[in-house]
């Protein structure tokens, strides 16, 4: 019991890491479109669906959280974990029979095609050239597209790309807004469930949270990471992980000692007080498993890879009072007391640069065309506090965004009538747009988009889940803030 319970929750780790899925089919049913299929020069695939009646856009989607290196190949190929083996084409994993892993390699273009081939709307979904979170390089993989189409004579360069993906996904999106040139690269922008609170920031907050549960669980035999809070574990499987953090909070299964069956609940409710988590914590739940891969494995594999911080760590919080955060003083004060205080890491200025959002300086300052997001109020992962932090960023900056609020619980839960909904609403502000004067412009909202939704054919209001009451809080509520934290996201706008 305890086997198929564990097995489980690892598949929902596995699931919420790469927030993909299978491809659908090349063309939607009535559309005529062209595959293509291309690399990178950092070493990313891609997929490209261009319909025959192709108006000029392209819309990029990018995928979530991935740390297998083996889907970092082109679409339809058996995936090898021998490098030097020549690639064999496929179909399904039926035709990987004896090859590796057997894993016939999907590059999904999520369900969009659907939405936007038949309006005459070319698709592309990269994958990346690197693995993990801070995907350093995302932005030239969309480039390496953009270069593909112009140098080819059946499709040529587009007129407008609007960049769009999912939780990491989505911070790449965002990594893109900041770093590619408007009107030329990049016309539009739609994050989705986006971890928009860029590297620095985003990377504290896991090394905090890592600090918050070593504080519970360092004493627990079997239940400790030897690694310090900002470096991660760059080699340790998923299971190994999960069976660590399973010892010390009984995530997937209990102990079968009743006293330390409930010391596992109270460690586990303990981590919850202090740090806010909003995910679901029992019932052999993978939520907490998937924050520790993202604070555990995730950032080992982003400090140890050679052409990221290659090793130095980037964590800094000494001086800092973690006194205040949480919802109980004592214990409050007991983790300030006893969390390891680290001095600036020699990596923090690298990260910082890879995935700074601001929209003050270089190419971000430049940008003149609509940005629409799309969150969950309860998403316990890319939290709202990260939306703001956005939202507030764009205000600074004078840009153009408009945050629409899912109610969804979990994280990056929307009904496909939703996204829907965002992709036509964003369209239609995009093509009235007007930078100088705002006339005559079709801006959404939340009220907008939800009637959107509920008009959709085969929509129903249980399929059309938002909240355009929500006001989130600021990041410097959920963790201490950092001196070289953007200056929103140490004190927010109001």
């Amino acid at each position: 019991m305890k086997t198929k319970t564990m097995s489980a929750a690892l598949g929902l780790i596995a699931t919420f890491f790469m927030l993909g899925g299978q491809a659908m089919a090349q063309c939607p049913s009535g559309s005529a479109c062209t595959e293509y299929l291309g690399q990178g020069k950092k070493g990313s695939f891609f997929r490209l669906l261009v319909p025959d009646a192709w108006d000029g856009d392209l819309f990029v989607i990018n995928h979530g959280f991935d740390l297998n290196p083996l889907n970092i190949s082109a679409h339809h190929v058996c995936q090898n974990t021998n490098p030097l083996a020549a690639p064999v084409t496929c179909a399904s994993d039926a035709d990987c029979t004896g090859i590796s892993v057997e894993n016939c390699n999907e590059i999904s273009t999520m369900g969009f095609e659907d939405i936007l081939i038949p309006d005459g709307k070319a698709v592309a979904a990269p994958t990346y050239s690197q693995t993990g979170w801070s995907v350093f390089q995302s932005r030239k993989d969309i480039k390496d597209i953009l270069k593909f189409m112009k140098k080819e004579p059946a499709i040529g360069r587009p007129d407008r790309v609007i960049v769009s993906g999912f939780s990491m996904g989505g911070a790449v999106t965002v990594d893109a807004i900041m770093r590619m040139k408007r009107g030329k690269d990049i016309h539009g922008a739609i994050p989705l469930c986006p971890c928009s609170g860029g590297g620095g920031v985003t990377w504290d907050i896991a090394s905090d949270l890592r600090a918050a549960y070593d504080y519970l669980c360092d004493s627990v035999p079997g239940g400790f990471f030897a690694s310090p809070h900002d470096v991660g574990e760059a080699t340790m499987g998923e299971l190994t992980m999960a069976l660590k953090m399973n010892k010390c909070m009984g995530i997937i299964f209990p102990d079968s000692d009743p006293i330390e069956a409930a010391a596992q609940i109270q460690r586990r409710d303990d981590f919850v007080t202090m740090t806010g988590f909003s995910g679901t914590v029992t019932g052999g739940s993978a939520n907490l498993l998937t924050v520790g891969g993202y604070a555990v494995l995730g950032m080992g594999d982003l400090v140890d890879d050679k052409k990221r911080l290659h090793g130095k760590r980037f964590g800094w919080n000494e001086g800092l009072d973690y006194s205040v955060i949480g919802s109980d003083p004592v214990l409050a004060a007991a983790f300030d007391a006893a969390v390891p205080r680290l001095t600036p890491g020699k990596g923090r200025k690298k990260l910082a640069k890879n995935t700074l959002v601001s929209f003050l300086k270089g190419k971000a300052k430049k940008v003149n065309y609509p940005i629409m997001s799309l969150a969950g109020n309860q998403d316990w992962v890319c939290i709202p506090e990260f939306q703001k932090f956005l939202a507030d960023t764009a205000t600074e900056g004078g840009k153009e965004l408009e945050q629409i609020w899912g109610s969804a619980a979990g994280h990056c839960q929307y009904t496909p009538f939703e996204i829907e909904a965002v992709v036509r609403e964003y369209f239609d502000w995009l093509d009235t747009f007007d930078p100088i004067n705002h006339l005559g412009e079709d801006r959404p909202d939340g009220a907008s988009t939800e009637a959107r939704c509920l008009a959709l054919s085969g929509a129903t209001p249980a399929d059309c889940n938002f909240d355009n009451a929500f006001t989130p809080p600021a990041l410097n509520t959920r963790m201490p803030p950092r001196a070289d934290w953007p200056e929103v996201a140490r004190n927010p706008l109001p």
